[in-house]
């Protein structure tokens, strides 16, 4: 058994309250929602672009929404890699840096949930083609 929540305090105590040494797990969607917060509120074009992907449903079983999210952190992480490796310096540098170790931690443990992801879509596309 597992609970997956948006980590809500009132959820978090409830639920282990209730049942003791059940797995937790934080939504996919509430968890990339946070992560990009700091990014998204100051960049305008990229919080479109999220909460495009977020609340479009376009991707469809081949493509939900958690995977396109991870594709579009992606970018993120690649665009702040390259400046990373500018030689540049400074106070606003170090915030990026920052941003960029939480992003490759939160993709890095959410890992093994994208990896299901991946087979669940693998499995449901041939049938959803099918249909």
């Amino acid at each position: 058994m597992l609970w997956i929540s948006d980590k809500q305090d009132a959820f978090l105590k409830c639920i282990a309250a209730e049942f003791p040494g059940v797995p937790h797990r934080y939504c996919e969607n509430h968890f990339f929602r946070d992560l990009a917060k700091p990014v998204l509120d100051l960049d305008s074009t990229a919080k479109k672009k999220m909460r495009g992907i977020l609340n479009d449903g376009h991707g469809g079983p081949a493509h939900p929404a958690g995977l396109r999210m991870l594709e579009a952190l992606g970018d993120v992480q690649a665009s702040l890699t390259r400046v990373a490796s500018s030689g540049k310096g400074g106070p606003a540098l170090d915030l990026l840096a920052r941003l960029k170790g939480f992003i490759d931690r939160g993709v890095a443990d959410q890992r093994e949930s994208f990896s299901r992801v991946r087979q669940y879509t693998r499995q449901v596309v041939p049938m959803s083609e099918v249909a």
